[in-house]
């Protein structure tokens, strides 16, 4: 997986940045993996799966929120406080899914309807079905 500074997730609706520092995960091991193994996932940080519709907290060591998106980057299904050693959440009619550290959601107010981008530093902003957004970034 890659991790880039240049990349940010944004709420389009309010215009805040909900994660300064953003990594990709699109091939099927990334994706398994996951935040498995690491001993924190600092605020300002995401992990976007994609593409996604289930998640595990199998091997995890702390808790996450759950945001799952269409295709446009509409926020579908919210979950929040994702326990370690959990199987799912699942919303089978989402693309993509991104993981947050716990308490992201509460903070930024985030709810199904909201919509999410991805932007580089510039603030160019990547539509989330853009097949060329693959890792790294």
């Amino acid at each position: 997986m890659s991790q880039s500074a240049e990349w940010r997730l944004i709420d389009l609706d309010s215009g805040r940045c909900i994660a300064e520092r953003v990594e990709l995960a699109a091939s099927w091991w990334n994706r398994l993996r996951g935040l498995i193994g690491r001993k924190e996932f600092c605020a300002a940080q995401a992990l976007v799966l994609r593409p996604c519709s289930a998640i595990h907290t199998i091997g995890m060591r702390f808790p996450i929120d759950v945001l799952f998106l269409d295709h446009r980057g509409t926020v579908q299904r919210v979950v929040e406080q994702v326990r370690p050693q959990r199987i799912g959440p699942i919303h089978w009619k989402s693309q993509i899914v991104i993981e947050l550290p716990a308490g992201t959601v509460r903070q930024f107010g985030l709810a199904p309807g909201c919509r999410l981008a991805l932007c580089r530093a510039d603030g160019e902003r990547v539509p989330w079905q853009d097949n060329s957004v693959t890792e790294p970034f």
